[in-house]
């Protein structure tokens, strides 16, 4: 009886131990941080081709982002180099924005919908500025704005649109 206490003793202290060890290897390789002071929490998967696909999710589970990086920086996100297709998602799984990053710098199509999933703004990215027609839309799907851009700034005619598609304003921007 004795000897079989003693290996149940022995076996739980093992146990035990062997859990703590597990634990602070964790520790010394993931940083901790508080959930309840979190935004989201981010998975970092390294390609062999040296590119890391990242996914941020909602502290309540729901993915947030997907996109890959050049570059990411464990201990500064804002030194991370976005580099190809992103999405952004809310809460109930419906895309937020869809754009395309060439070396940190956005470039392609930016697409913003509103949660319902209808489209909010569609505008053409240029070496992270906006270029050409911009087009922004009521959540009803009616046009609300028509801008548009050169390198980056209005340039040229600005039409806004009630709710019903009636012009409202036209302006010259240059």
């Amino acid at each position: 009886m004795r000897v079989r206490l003693g290996l149940v003793i022995v076996g739980l202290l093992t146990s035990l131990l062997a859990f703590a060890q597990q634990e602070s290897f964790a520790e010394s390789v993931w940083k901790t941080f508080d959930l309840n002071n979190s935004d989201y929490q981010r998975v970092i998967t390294i390609s062999p081709k040296g590119k890391s696909l990242v996914k941020d999710y909602y502290i309540t589970g729901e993915l947030l982002m997907e996109g890959s990086f050049s570059y990411v920086d464990a201990d500064d996100p804002r030194k991370d180099i976005p580099d190809g297709p992103f999405v952004w998602y809310f809460k109930n799984g419906n895309i937020k924005m869809r754009t395309s990053y060439i070396n940190g710098l956005e470039d392609g199509i930016q697409t913003v919908w509103y949660e319902s999933g209808n489209k909010a703004v569609e505008v053409n990215k240029s070496g992270g500025k906006s270029e050409g027609e911009m087009r922004e839309y009521y959540e009803s799907g009616q046009i609300r704005k028509i801008s548009n851009f050169n390198n980056g700034l209005l340039n040229g005619l600005v039409r806004e649109f009630y709710p019903d598609g009636v012009i409202s304003r036209e302006c010259i921007r240059r």
